[in-house]
């Protein structure tokens, strides 16, 4: 592509920091588009990735091998790297650059413990999933010319090298120490576009990023690994405390908003049954412990399969998503030491309405905070949230008067407002 009056003088730049994920695609689709309709030189993928979903992953290699115009993929900044799905997504480029100071590689499939598919699913298995991504590699390497051999040591031996080895290896095509200059090293390099080879003239070619609609930056943030066990943790802590505490609302807000977060990042990143089954699990052990005397057990429970649940959140399969595993003991401690406090408040109010007796709540006057009707309602007394019944209709904020109690359940009447 020679530079001329009419030619394009710009190149699109989107940087990928993080895990590649569906949003990813969503994103570069995007670029590859507005480039084509505006006629722009090329697309340059600045990338610092550990990995990603192979589904999401797939889709952008075949997005870039299909491309009728130069991507150039760019390691960056030093301290980078280009793990595991990363790997792919470098060596499908037109042009593959790395800064000094990066590494790529360790493309190896693992299952969601970190383990090799052969030992955690059984040979078969595993080498099935291992072949299929070799071929995956393989083919990619193959079609940008560059060193199949490492292509596929990369994913059998989880083979990682440095942006000089990798020039060495002829992996890559360049190694530049910043944007500029891998614009000036690239300059007069030619490439095969289509069937026909190609010059590159990046002389005078100023760089435009792509400006992302809100809607795309909301789920390139929701959309990771921590994010989205974080936003099921609290959307069960939320509901637990609602639960708890009936009529609190705020609870039941935040659980309701992050359980919709969590349903938006769950389409984007695969997840694993089994570890939602486990959270929720967990839950029921920390809503358990508040009608069950068990001296904390369901507590340790329930923190050991809130912390199984996030290692198992991850569809090991199709994604080498992990969460780390300090966040996660830290988030189960938390949601544990919430539950021992309920349960302990719970418990004291218990023993206070017990020992408070019928004598000193007969003929005490309560507000009406949840219309009474054929079923229970709720009423404000002495300072706490009761249930209560009566033979007549009561609406919400009207005065009842106490007639009994019976199983912490109040019977009340209206009281007459003349």
């Amino acid at each position: 592509m020679h530079a001329d009056s009419s030619s394009p003088s710009y190149i699109y730049r989107v940087k990928i920091q993080g895990a590649i994920h569906e949003g990813t695609y969503s994103i570069l689709e995007k670029a590859c588009k507005d480039i084509e309709q505006e006629k722009a030189w090329g697309l340059l993928i600045e990338m610092d990735t550990p990995g990603g979903t192979l589904e999401a992953t797939r889709k952008i290699v075949k997005l870039m091998l299909g491309s009728s115009f130069p991507i150039i993929v760019y390691v960056s900044p030093s301290g980078s790297r280009a793990g595991s799905a990363g790997t792919f997504i470098t060596l499908a480029a037109y042009i593959a650059a790395m800064a000094p100071g990066t590494n790529i590689g360790a493309a190896h499939p693992v299952t969601v413990t970190g383990k090799d598919p052969e030992a955690e699913s059984g040979k078969h298995m595993g080498e099935k999933i291992e072949n299929d991504t070799l071929a995956f590699v393989s083919s990619i390497a193959q079609i940008r010319n560059r060193n199949v051999e490492w292509a596929k040591d990369s994913v059998k031996n989880s083979a990682s090298i440095t942006s000089e080895e990798a020039l060495r290896l002829d992996v890559i095509d360049i190694v530049s120490k910043d944007t500029a200059q891998l614009l000036r090293d690239i300059h007069g390099r030619s490439i095969k576009l289509g069937d026909k080879m190609t010059v590159l003239d990046t002389s005078n070619l100023q760089i435009k990023d792509l400006e992302l609609s809100w809607k795309m930056k909301f789920f390139n943030f929701i959309a990771h690994p921590t994010l989205v066990f974080a936003f099921l943790a609290i959307a069960g802590l939320g509901f637990y405390l609602e639960f708890s505490h009936p009529g609190l609302i705020f609870p039941s807000v935040i659980g309701g908003v992050s359980l919709i977060f969590f349903l938006i990042a769950s389409s984007l990143i695969p997840l694993n049954s089994l570890g939602i089954f486990l959270m929720i699990l967990a839950f029921a052990c920390f809503i358990a412990e508040v009608f069950v005397v068990s001296f904390g057990l369901l507590t340790i429970a329930g923190a050991a399969l809130l912390t199984l649940g996030g290692i198992f959140l991850f569809d090991a399969s199709s994604s080498d998503f992990s969460i780390p595993v300090h966040f996660l003991i830290s988030i189960s401690i938390g949601c544990s030491l919430v539950g021992l406090i309920i349960a302990y408040a719970l418990g004291k109010t218990f023993s206070i309405k017990q020992q408070t007796g019928n004598e000193v709540m007969i003929g005490a006057r309560a507000k009406v905070i949840q219309s009474i009707g054929p079923h229970q309602g709720k009423i404000f007394l002495m300072g706490e949230f009761w249930e209560a019944r009566s033979k007549e209709a009561i609406e919400e904020g009207q005065e009842v008067e106490i007639l009994s109690i019976n199983h912490l359940i109040a019977e009340v009447k209206q009281v007459s407002s003349s």
